[in-house]
């Protein structure tokens, strides 16, 4: 009987026109490398630990079933440290060399401890030419109603922190979670850039804004069943971090596809989904 396989091993994706690859590890159902035309897209800290004892520094965790503190257990819910994401064997459009790789986690003794309600997560990434594809899609188990928040906490790389640039999110309302009580605000700025510690939940935003990180690939980011987006860099806060590199807060930024402002129900027997795309735009 063979061993079974480990929840930290690398998955890797290569798209078939040989532009573009993706890798995964099963250990949080995490993505920790997207690189397109030989650029790397994900940050993951230098010093974070990939040995399944915390979650990874990095790359882009799955919050679920809750995003930021949480009554019932760690910050950012149980999936992200999960080591019970069971992976599918990638798929491969011969046609479009697209790749596609599944992977599940349903609810466990584990989990029910924590959060006793019966689940199934299925997680579907699709690496195209250009382009990532996230979907989710969450069913209730059990007979009663759950209510969750969730969130794609994407750390993208930047090549300069100062040259970060995010648009379309002007006049939006936005939680700014740096100050105490978390102060209320109104986006004046064309230009969201990053000044200083931020943590910003822009409520009811756009399902598609454009990030430009200073390196030669801008993005497109898109959600659907989503309402919310996240900016988030620590600054000089990431000093308290154990598995963040001296300075590695100048290496990336988070933007962030959530559901933040509103938990979302799901009725016993019901799903919910959502979707989140990040498409280089040269």
């Amino acid at each position: 009987m063979s061993a079974p396989s480990s929840p930290m091993r690398k998955i890797e994706l290569k798209h078939g026109s040989g532009s573009s690859s993706l890798t995964v590890v099963p250990f949080g159902g995490t993505i920790i490398s997207w690189i397109v035309d030989g650029q790397e897209l994900i940050f993951v800290s230098k010093k974070a630990v990939l040995d399944g004892s915390k979650a990874i520094r990095g790359g882009v965790p799955i919050c679920f079933p809750n995003f930021g503190p949480w009554t019932y257990g760690a910050q950012h819910g149980f999936a992200r440290t999960s080591k019970d994401w069971k992976p599918s064997e990638p798929k491969v459009d011969v046609t479009s060399g697209d790749v596609e790789l599944a992977l599940e986690l349903k609810d466990s003794d584990e989990t029910r401890q924590i959060w006793d309600k019966k689940f199934s997560f299925l997680y579907r990434i699709t690496l195209k030419e250009k382009s990532v594809e996230l979907d989710v899609l969450v069913k209730n188990e059990g007979t009663e109603e759950f209510d969750l928040t969730f969130c794609f906490h994407t750390y993208f790389c930047t090549s300069d922190l100062a040259e970060i640039q995010i648009t379309d999110l002007k006049g939006l309302s936005y939680t700014d979670k740096t100050q105490d009580g978390g102060k209320i605000a109104i986006e004046e700025n064309d230009v969201v850039s990053i000044q200083g510690f931020t943590d910003r939940v822009y409520a009811n935003a756009p399902d598609e804004i454009s990030v430009k990180t200073g390196q030669s690939k801008a993005l497109k980011l898109t959600k659907s069943g989503l309402a919310d987006w996240v900016v988030w860099n620590p600054y000089e806060t990431a000093a308290k971090m154990s598995d963040m590199h001296e300075n590695g807060y100048l290496e990336f930024v988070c933007v962030e596809a959530t559901q933040a402002t509103k938990r979302i129900v799901v009725e016993s027997g019901e799903t919910w989904r959502a979707a989140h795309t990040m498409k280089v735009i040269d």
